[in-house]
């Protein structure tokens, strides 16, 4: 009887040791708290005290409201709360604000203990701080948005020295030869030779007047959206390939999430991949602003294609990055033979 008294000892100091070793791990890799069924804080690790930077006397006896951010909703929580008082485990991301007003996020499970009657009479909150990962995933997130500034601020660089220097030094040029047969005695035609170059001339200050156009579109901030993507329209209607009808409401005291210039990028990037692509005789644009909501609709009557084949195309990424900037949601529907219809629902605002 003596030795199995002794065995049982034994194997409860050999329990109680694994716990205890089991709290120390816990307490120097994890943030624990257990709160009672009202949600009170009633055990609050090292862990815990360290990131939350409140001393355990600050924590006991607190709900967990003292380390709310206000970065969730509120239904965010009331989620929360409604899965765990029905007895089961909650696992989720949260977004605490520690004493100092330091921001810091914890991947986290909450585990309900039951009573004998199945219903939750104290939780266990285990955590794991996970900041440095969050940080890193917000910055992934806008690089989207930066790489495509940096791409408006090039082409804003190149619309320039287009529109600065090489159009004017062809205006020069252009000049110098008018000149130059005046001076060998041509009084009202030039000779055959210069009507020729003049001709060129006037054609490539025409390319680059359209190429920086394209490039960063100055009627966009001088006219607004609606007239700068019925100048490109026309600009293609009189190449005479395709025909594109363009109908709009008034937009003129729209302000979206991003800059304008990506909803005319949108317009504009799904007109070229038409016209490379598409083989369509017939497009439709349509801008139509409701209460708080810019629709944007192409549709052209071309070959279409596979979605799954080309969904990963370059234009298309770059609009629905361009959509994702704005907030807004990006709808394509297409098929062989079957033409290709884009829509785009953007949020907006009025500053009327």
């Amino acid at each position: 009887m003596k030795s199995w008294g002794m065995e049982i000892n034994t194997a409860l100091r050999q329990t109680l040791k694994e716990l205890a070793d089991i709290k120390s791990a816990l307490d120097a890799s994890t943030i624990v708290a257990i709160t009672d069924q009202k949600g009170d804080i009633i055990f609050a690790n090292d862990k815990f005290c360290e990131i939350s930077k409140y001393s355990r006397e600050e924590l006991l006896g607190r709900n967990h409201r003292i380390i709310n951010s206000g970065h969730h909703p509120k239904e965010f929580f009331r989620d929360l709360w409604r899965t765990i008082a029905q007895g089961k485990v909650w696992k989720g991301e949260i977004c605490n604000r520690a004493k100092d007003g330091g921001i810091y996020w914890v991947a986290t499970t909450i585990i309900p203990f039951l009573n004998d009657k199945s219903k939750p009479y104290q939780y266990v909150s285990i955590r794991h701080e996970i900041t440095q990962r969050k940080l890193m995933e917000e910055q992934i997130k806008a690089l989207p948005k930066r790489i495509i500034q940096a791409q408006e601020q090039e082409c804003d660089r190149i619309a320039r020295d287009l529109h600065d220097d090489l159009g004017q030094s062809l205006a020069t040029l252009k000049m110098i030869i008018q000149s130059s047969w005046l001076q060998e005695g041509s009084t009202v035609n030039p000779p055959k030779d210069h009507k020729k170059i003049l001709s060129y001339l006037d054609t490539i200050i025409d390319k680059s007047r359209n190429l920086a156009m394209r490039l960063r579109p100055a009627t966009l901030e001088a006219l607004g959206l609606p007239a700068s993507i019925n100048l490109m329209i026309d600009e293609i209607n009189r190449a005479g390939k395709v025909k594109i009808a363009f109908t709009h409401s008034s937009l003129d005291y729209l302000r979206f999430e991003s800059d304008t210039i990506n909803v005319f990028r949108i317009v504009q990037e799904a007109l070229t991949n038409i016209l490379k692509y598409a083989k369509a005789t017939k497009v439709k644009v349509s801008l139509r602003a409701g209460k708080d909501r810019l629709k944007i609709k192409i549709e052209d009557n071309g070959c279409g294609f596979v979605l799954k084949d080309k969904s990963k195309g370059l234009g298309l990424i770059t609009m629905q990055e361009r959509t994702s900037l704005l907030g807004g949601k990006i709808e394509i529907q297409s098929g062989l033979k079957k033409g290709t219809s884009i829509t785009v629902d953007i949020p907006c605002r009025s500053i009327k």
